[in-house]
């Protein structure tokens, strides 16, 4: 009885010790595992952080909508605002078809003369003959000055003249009225300019209704107009 006890005894210890030896081996191949994850620099549990550099990013999309660019505007300091008016009515009139761009509208109000032509390149008080015509022949003709007295007496060309210069009338400068004489009558002269630092700005003369009655560009015009007295102003210059 005692050696069948012994043995048995023997046989339990031995399927113990069998058990053990799994569980140690299990046990060892879980540390092996974690220990590979380990030698890739990692935590146990914790993840691995990606690079920046490899992760795919999408554009942020905005709600506002893509800004366009603003175009300078032309400097109007020493100039008066768009809108402002003389207080005398045809003037008036006419600045607001300046304002408005309406060139077609001008060219309408134009007072054309008839003047008697000539031949003499030296005479701009009066237009140079066209083509075909003899001296002494009227014309219509409309006072035009670059700088200098011209004519022009094409009448189907004002409107794009007209255009040329409503494009820098940006701002007015101020109205003044001239006494007529033999040789040009009364008249009221409007100046625009887009800024002070023009060369030549665009200038409009009115007869007392308010026709068209002169276009041209004044070169060196801030100092012949800084030379009228105050009396000739109807409107006089934002910066005097």
């Amino acid at each position: 009885m005692n050696a069948s006890t012994s043995t048995e005894k023997d046989i339990v210890s031995a399927r113990k010790l069998s058990s053990r030896s799994r569980l140690l081996l299990v046990l060892c191949l879980v540390s092996a595992l974690v220990g590979i994850a380990c030698s890739n620099g990692s935590t146990p549990g914790t993840a691995t952080a990606v690079p920046s550099s490899a992760m795919l990013t999408r554009p942020v999309e905005s709600s506002q909508p893509a800004s366009t660019p603003t175009p300078a505007k032309i400097s109007g300091e020493g100039l008066y605002p768009v809108g402002s008016r003389t207080g005398n009515a045809p003037v008036d009139r006419f600045i607001d078809l300046v304002e408005r761009g309406d060139a077609a509208a001008i060219a309408g109000s134009a007072e054309w003369s008839n003047l008697p032509c000539t031949n003499n390149t030296l005479d701009r008080s009066v237009p140079r003959c066209p083509d075909g015509s003899s001296v002494g022949t009227l014309i219509p003709a409309l006072r035009s000055a670059q700088c200098e007295t011209t004519w022009l007496t094409d009448v189907s060309a004002l409107p794009s003249r007209l255009n040329d210069l409503v494009a820098d009338s940006n701002y007015l400068y101020g109205a003044y009225r001239r006494a007529g004489d033999a040789a040009k009558p009364a008249r009221t002269t409007v100046q625009f300019a887009p800024s002070l630092t023009h060369l030549a700005p665009p200038y409009f003369e009115l007869d007392d209704d308010g026709h068209l009655v002169g276009i041209g560009r004044l070169c060196n015009w801030v100092t012949v107009l800084d030379s009228l007295s105050d009396a000739d102003w109807i409107l006089r210059p934002a910066r005097r």
